[in-house]
Protein backbone atom coordinates (compact mmCIF):
# COMPACT_ATOMS: atom_id res chain seq x y z
CA UNK A 1 0.00 0.00 0.00
CA UNK A 2 1.42 3.39 -0.72
CA UNK A 3 1.76 5.60 1.90
CA UNK A 4 0.76 9.33 0.56
CA UNK A 5 0.79 10.83 4.17
CA UNK A 6 2.93 13.72 5.62
CA UNK A 7 5.01 10.93 7.37
CA UNK A 8 6.77 9.78 4.48
CA UNK A 9 7.58 5.78 4.48
CA UNK A 10 7.40 5.95 8.56
CA UNK A 11 3.58 6.13 9.48
CA UNK A 12 2.71 7.72 12.80
CA UNK A 13 3.08 5.51 16.17
CA UNK A 14 0.52 5.58 18.61
CA UNK A 15 2.47 7.50 20.98
CA UNK A 16 2.36 10.17 18.18
CA UNK A 17 -1.23 10.06 17.90
CA UNK A 18 -2.08 10.46 21.57
CA UNK A 19 0.31 13.66 21.23
CA UNK A 20 -1.32 15.41 18.42
CA UNK A 21 -4.79 14.98 19.77
CA UNK A 22 -3.24 16.10 23.33
CA UNK A 23 -1.04 19.21 21.39
CA UNK A 24 -3.61 19.44 18.09
CA UNK A 25 -0.24 19.62 15.97
CA UNK A 26 1.78 17.32 14.58
CA UNK A 27 4.16 17.06 11.82
CA UNK A 28 1.73 19.75 10.23
CA UNK A 29 -1.37 17.39 10.72
CA UNK A 30 -4.76 17.61 12.61
CA UNK A 31 -5.48 14.94 15.16
CA UNK A 32 -7.71 13.27 13.07
CA UNK A 33 -5.07 13.41 10.44
CA UNK A 34 -3.06 11.76 12.10
CA UNK A 35 -5.44 9.22 13.56
CA UNK A 36 -6.23 8.60 9.77
CA UNK A 37 -2.14 7.91 8.86
CA UNK A 38 -2.08 5.61 12.46
CA UNK A 39 -5.01 3.17 10.87
CA UNK A 40 -3.26 2.47 7.78
CA UNK A 41 -0.55 0.96 9.50
CA UNK A 42 -2.95 -0.71 11.87
CA UNK A 43 -5.20 -1.91 8.85
CA UNK A 44 -1.72 -3.27 6.87
CA UNK A 45 -1.03 -5.21 10.21
CA UNK A 46 -4.42 -6.44 9.95
CA UNK A 47 -3.89 -7.83 6.40
CA UNK A 48 -1.53 -10.13 7.71
CA UNK A 49 -3.96 -12.09 10.17
CA UNK A 50 -7.20 -13.83 9.07
CA UNK A 51 -10.39 -11.45 8.42
CA UNK A 52 -12.08 -12.02 11.65
CA UNK A 53 -8.89 -11.49 13.63
CA UNK A 54 -7.71 -8.68 11.99
CA UNK A 55 -10.43 -6.55 11.68
CA UNK A 56 -11.60 -7.47 15.49
CA UNK A 57 -7.94 -6.51 16.42
CA UNK A 58 -7.50 -2.76 15.12
CA UNK A 59 -10.88 -2.00 16.36
CA UNK A 60 -9.88 -2.97 19.68
CA UNK A 61 -6.64 -1.01 19.64
CA UNK A 62 -8.59 2.28 18.38
CA UNK A 63 -11.31 1.57 21.03
CA UNK A 64 -7.80 1.59 23.22
CA UNK A 65 -6.99 4.96 21.61
CA UNK A 66 -9.93 6.83 22.03
CA UNK A 67 -9.83 5.59 26.03
CA UNK A 68 -6.80 6.76 26.20
CA UNK A 69 -7.30 10.51 24.18
CA UNK A 70 -10.99 10.75 26.71
CA UNK A 71 -13.12 10.81 23.82
CA UNK A 72 -15.50 8.23 25.68
CA UNK A 73 -17.92 8.36 23.66
CA UNK A 74 -16.06 7.16 20.47
CA UNK A 75 -14.79 4.70 22.82
CA UNK A 76 -18.21 3.33 23.06
CA UNK A 77 -19.51 3.62 19.86
CA UNK A 78 -16.40 1.17 18.80
CA UNK A 79 -16.87 -0.88 21.83
CA UNK A 80 -20.54 -1.96 20.93
CA UNK A 81 -19.65 -2.52 16.82
CA UNK A 82 -16.46 -4.90 18.40
CA UNK A 83 -19.15 -6.69 20.57
CA UNK A 84 -21.52 -7.38 17.92
CA UNK A 85 -18.86 -8.76 15.64
CA UNK A 86 -18.01 -10.83 18.71
CA UNK A 87 -21.59 -11.92 19.89
CA UNK A 88 -22.10 -13.15 16.41
CA UNK A 89 -19.24 -15.47 15.68
CA UNK A 90 -19.92 -17.20 19.38
CA UNK A 91 -23.76 -17.20 18.21
CA UNK A 92 -22.82 -19.75 15.28
CA UNK A 93 -21.74 -22.53 17.42
CA UNK A 94 -18.40 -23.47 16.35
CA UNK A 95 -15.49 -23.41 19.20
CA UNK A 96 -13.97 -20.18 19.98
CA UNK A 97 -10.46 -20.40 18.86
CA UNK A 98 -7.31 -19.04 21.31
CA UNK A 99 -7.14 -15.79 18.88
CA UNK A 100 -10.37 -15.24 19.21
CA UNK A 101 -10.81 -16.40 23.49
CA UNK A 102 -8.06 -13.32 23.87
CA UNK A 103 -9.67 -10.72 22.08
CA UNK A 104 -13.13 -11.25 23.70
CA UNK A 105 -12.16 -10.81 26.93
CA UNK A 106 -9.87 -7.74 25.68
CA UNK A 107 -13.09 -6.43 24.77
CA UNK A 108 -14.54 -7.40 28.00
CA UNK A 109 -11.67 -5.28 30.12
CA UNK A 110 -12.71 -2.33 28.39
CA UNK A 111 -16.07 -2.15 28.60
CA UNK A 112 -15.50 -2.38 32.38
CA UNK A 113 -12.82 0.30 31.78
CA UNK A 114 -15.66 2.63 29.22
CA UNK A 115 -18.06 2.25 32.16
CA UNK A 116 -15.54 3.71 34.86
CA UNK A 117 -14.39 6.65 32.35
CA UNK A 118 -18.04 7.32 32.06
CA UNK A 119 -18.86 7.70 35.64
CA UNK A 120 -15.72 9.59 36.19
CA UNK A 121 -16.03 11.83 33.24
CA UNK A 122 -14.68 15.50 34.37
CA UNK A 123 -17.37 18.44 33.72
CA UNK A 124 -16.66 21.34 32.04
CA UNK A 125 -17.95 24.68 31.39
CA UNK A 126 -19.90 25.45 28.03
CA UNK A 127 -19.06 28.28 26.14
CA UNK A 128 -22.22 30.05 27.10
CA UNK A 129 -21.31 29.26 31.13
CA UNK A 130 -17.65 30.92 30.31
CA UNK A 131 -19.63 34.04 28.89
CA UNK A 132 -21.80 34.27 31.34
CA UNK A 133 -19.50 34.30 34.14
CA UNK A 134 -17.03 36.86 32.76
CA UNK A 135 -19.54 39.32 31.79
CA UNK A 136 -20.11 39.33 36.04
CA UNK A 137 -17.06 40.89 35.86
CA UNK A 138 -16.39 42.48 32.79
CA UNK A 139 -18.70 44.81 31.32
CA UNK A 140 -18.55 46.35 27.77
CA UNK A 141 -15.72 43.66 27.47
CA UNK A 142 -13.29 43.78 23.90
CA UNK A 143 -12.80 40.47 22.47
CA UNK A 144 -8.67 39.37 22.81
CA UNK A 145 -8.71 35.63 21.97
CA UNK A 146 -10.66 32.62 21.89
CA UNK A 147 -9.77 28.94 21.29
CA UNK A 148 -11.54 25.59 20.97
CA UNK A 149 -10.51 21.88 20.55
CA UNK A 150 -12.79 18.91 19.97
CA UNK A 151 -14.26 19.31 23.60
CA UNK A 152 -15.25 23.05 23.14
CA UNK A 153 -13.91 26.43 24.65
CA UNK A 154 -10.74 25.97 26.31
CA UNK A 155 -9.43 29.54 26.26
CA UNK A 156 -11.05 33.24 26.19
CA UNK A 157 -9.39 36.41 26.86
CA UNK A 158 -11.39 39.81 27.05
CA UNK A 159 -9.97 43.41 27.92
CA UNK A 160 -12.05 45.75 29.68
CA UNK A 161 -10.81 49.70 29.68
CA UNK A 162 -9.99 51.41 33.43
CA UNK A 163 -11.37 54.50 35.14
CA UNK A 164 -7.98 56.23 34.31
CA UNK A 165 -5.81 56.52 30.66
CA UNK A 166 -4.17 53.83 29.89
CA UNK A 167 -6.03 51.47 32.85
CA UNK A 168 -6.79 47.48 31.02
CA UNK A 169 -7.84 44.45 32.57
CA UNK A 170 -7.95 41.51 30.91
CA UNK A 171 -9.94 38.32 31.88
CA UNK A 172 -9.01 35.30 30.66
CA UNK A 173 -10.64 31.78 31.06
CA UNK A 174 -8.52 28.41 30.19
CA UNK A 175 -9.64 25.15 31.22
CA UNK A 176 -7.47 22.74 32.61
CA UNK A 177 -5.35 20.70 30.24
CA UNK A 178 -2.47 20.51 27.87
CA UNK A 179 -2.51 22.69 24.71
CA UNK A 180 -0.66 23.63 21.59
CA UNK A 181 2.59 26.08 21.97
CA UNK A 182 3.03 23.84 25.81
CA UNK A 183 0.49 25.65 27.64
CA UNK A 184 -0.76 24.00 30.53
CA UNK A 185 -3.03 24.36 32.95
CA UNK A 186 -3.56 22.24 35.87
CA UNK A 187 -6.76 23.75 37.26
CA UNK A 188 -10.35 25.07 35.06
CA UNK A 189 -10.12 28.97 36.26
CA UNK A 190 -10.46 32.57 34.98
CA UNK A 191 -7.81 35.13 35.72
CA UNK A 192 -7.52 38.74 35.87
CA UNK A 193 -4.15 40.72 34.78
CA UNK A 194 -4.38 44.62 35.43
CA UNK A 195 -2.11 46.56 33.16
CA UNK A 196 -0.78 50.19 32.39
CA UNK A 197 0.08 52.08 29.76
CA UNK A 198 0.35 48.08 28.27
CA UNK A 199 2.36 47.18 31.33
CA UNK A 200 1.52 44.36 33.40
CA UNK A 201 1.01 45.63 36.36
CA UNK A 202 -0.60 42.86 38.83
CA UNK A 203 -3.07 39.88 38.89
CA UNK A 204 -5.52 38.02 40.51
CA UNK A 205 -7.54 34.95 40.43
CA UNK A 206 -10.74 35.51 40.28
CA UNK A 207 -13.10 32.25 39.87
CA UNK A 208 -12.35 28.60 39.69
CA UNK A 209 -14.24 25.41 38.03
CA UNK A 210 -15.12 22.77 39.91
CA UNK A 211 -15.02 19.39 37.51
CA UNK A 212 -17.06 17.10 39.57
CA UNK A 213 -19.66 19.57 40.83
CA UNK A 214 -20.19 21.50 37.71
CA UNK A 215 -19.89 24.69 40.09
CA UNK A 216 -18.10 27.74 39.92
CA UNK A 217 -16.18 29.13 43.16
CA UNK A 218 -15.18 32.34 43.78
CA UNK A 219 -11.34 33.07 45.45
CA UNK A 220 -11.33 35.41 47.71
Amino acid sequence: MENKTKFGPQLPTRKEVVKAFKEEAISGLKPEAVLSAWLISKEMEADNLKGLTGRLLVNIQLEELYLEVGRISDAREIHNAVWTIISNAISEGEPMPPELKELHQRSSDLYYMIEDAEKNKEKIPSKDEVLEIISRYAENATFVRKLSDERGLYLLEVKVEGKEKGEVTEYMYMRKGIYPNKNETLETAIHAVYYQDDMPVGGDKITVYNSETGEWQEVK
